[in-house]
């Protein structure tokens, strides 16, 4: 007789070949000392890349199924879940995620002790592709010791609530995103079979017109029958989510804001969602929804569908005061970023008659008044050696100022340049600016928001402080 498994870990994937087949060694990893109780899962979304010959090199080791052509994220999900999957419970995964090391254990435990539970919320971080493939290759899946992120629950405990909607006051981060656009639960299986015949999926590919059903079928299927139950919930970290976008990047501002607003307002109708926790989340989705608008005016070209807004999620959104409040003050932020983003450049320019020519730049600090710089001012481009960046989770990443990604603060000890332009805030500006000198020459102009400065010598005698703004506790000082 034929053990059926008690978790299937599922993974549906389209052309991530090298995301695929990293991201398989961890769940393969995880998965070995539970025997037949876990079976990985891939459906593979007729991908044109390395994953068919990645998949048959693994042999039987994984269960696949191939989608004879393509079809869209919620047909694939499904096929995973449904078709695929023989376990009685479901873990999704991205083929970019990182399933840290133990978590799966807590998973069977509490399957095991509790047989009752139909849903588990997992506690979930987010990090770059490039710290997840490191922790997956280097350090056994276990989280980056340079992860300097945060999970989005609080308390590393385990513990089973009373209702599902309880997790919303464990959590600490994106509230209202907590159920819908990240994978960090597991679900009995047949609730996915019972729920799919109320999806009304749509098959169009085009971004603008996708509806609530395919824009988060797994809350959908999910909340429909969990919400107002008892839950499982594993506070220690357990899933971390690489920040990997594909094409639907440019809409996913446009789908944080639409999206949710259809889902709570669905989970007003249709669900036993506890009114007073949806009801903070409603208060989040607000606050976060200025912040994105905000964004979307700013950037139109790399934020597309703020019209699709304009006809119900923004008339929704301002019944709320959290929603003009947080305008009103981003929008004055953005405005004050941008005047000392000019206060920068003239300082810098400044520099140039000094030097008699176009000074070269490396840049701390790429996100708020370091990328309006750039943006403003791009005549600085040609003369950019180098941005870098104390948060870990940037590094790697591309810009579109720069062929060479960003890079971590000692990027600075190996590069040549006249000037270093500071874009950090003030109070960030002034804990790196008595440091300089372990990473930068005695004597280099420094501009930031404070004004125009020289590296001193001070930090030199005095040596560099570990660990201070994600830097590394040695120099220039120690080099």
């Amino acid at each position: 007789m034929t053990t059926r498994p008690l978790v299937s870990i599922c993974v549906p994937t389209m052309d991530r070949g090298e995301l695929l087949e990293i991201g398989l060694k961890n769940l393969l990893s995880e998965a070995e000392p539970f025997g037949d109780k876990v079976e990985i899962v891939v459906a593979d979304n007729a991908s044109t890349d390395a994953t068919p010959e990645i998949l048959r090199s693994l042999g039987g080791r994984i269960r696949v199924g191939r989608q004879p052509e393509r079809v869209t994220f919620p047909r694939n999900l499904l096929y995973a879940a449904c078709d695929l999957a023989r376990g009685e419970h479901v873990l999704l995964m991205g083929d970019d995620d990182l399933l840290v090391r133990g978590s799966l254990k807590r998973i069977v435990d509490l399957l095991e002790a509790r047989p009752d539970l139909d849903y588990i919320y997992l506690n979930v971080g987010w990090l770059s592709v490039p710290q997840r493939n490191r922790a997956i290759l280097e350090d056994d899946s276990r989280i980056p010791e340079d992860y300097d992120g945060i999970f989005q629950l609080r308390e590393p405990v385990t513990r089973v609530l009373g209702r599902l909607e309880e997790v919303v006051d464990l959590c600490w981060s994106t509230p209202y995103a907590m159920f819908s656009t990240i994978f960090c639960y597991t679900l009995r299986r047949s609730r996915y079979l019972e729920e799919r015949e109320h999806l009304a999926l749509c098959d169009d590919w085009d971004h603008a017109v996708q509806p609530l059903d395919n824009m988060f079928p797994h809350a959908l299927l999910s909340l429909r029958p969990c919400a107002g139950r008892p839950a499982g919930c594993i506070g220690e970290p357990a899933v971390m989510q690489g920040s990997w976008h594909q094409g639907w990047a440019p809409w996913s501002h446009k789908t944080m804001i639409h999206g949710h607003v259809l889902l709570f307002e669905w989970l007003e109708r249709e669900t036993a969602f506890d009114p007073e926790r949806l009801g903070v989340l409603w208060k989040e989705l607000a606050r976060h929804s200025a912040n994105m608008l905000i964004q979307m005016l700013d950037h139109p070209e790399r934020h597309l569908g703020r019209s699709v807004l304009e006809g119900h999620a923004l008339p929704r959104l301002i019944r709320h005061p959290e929603f003009l409040t947080t305008l009103w003050d981003g929008t004055r932020n953005l405005a004050q970023a941008d005047f000392e983003a000019d206060r920068m450049e003239e300082r810098v320019a400044a520099l140039d008659q000094e030097f008699g020519r176009p000074v070269r730049v490396a840049l701390w600090g790429l996100r708020g008044r370091g990328e309006r710089w750039l943006e403003h001012h791009a005549a600085r481009l040609p003369h950019l050696e180098v941005i870098v960046d104390g948060s870990h989770a940037l590094h790697g990443k591309e810009t579109p100022w720069l062929k060479e990604p960003v890079q971590p603060v000692e990027a600075l000890l190996e590069r040549t340049f006249d000037v270093l332009v500071l874009g950090t805030r003030e109070e960030i500006t002034a804990q790196i600016l008595p440091v300089l000198a372990a990473w930068v020459p005695v004597g280099t102009p420094v501009v930031s928001m404070l004004g125009l400065t020289r590296v001193s010598p001070a930090a030199v005698e005095a040596g560099a402080p570990s660990g201070a703004m994600g830097l590394p506790s040695q120099g220039r000082a120690g080099a």
